[in-house]
């Protein structure tokens, strides 16, 4: 070992592994909220493909991005 350096390895492959999701379970409770009720919204998020990743869930309210939550899977 290298005094000041620290150990690490660095991997590859030629093809790059497809990330897909499935997401499921689409929930808004209320369904028919009152201006200014609090919301909940919630879904399932399933990694049906071969290598884990981080999925973006974006909340759009009137054709506008409201929040943006990164999730692992």
């Amino acid at each position: 070992m290298v005094p000041g350096f620290s150990t690490f390895a660095v991997t590859g492959s030629r093809e790059i592994q497809e990330q897909t999701f499935e997401v499921t379970d689409l929930a808004v409770a209320p369904s028919a909220p009152l201006i200014g009720e609090r919301v909940t919204v919630s879904a399932r998020v399933s990694n049906t493909g071969q290598a884990a990743g981080t999925y973006s869930a974006t909340l759009w309210i009137d054709s506008e991005i409201e929040s943006t939550q990164n999730v692992d899977v």
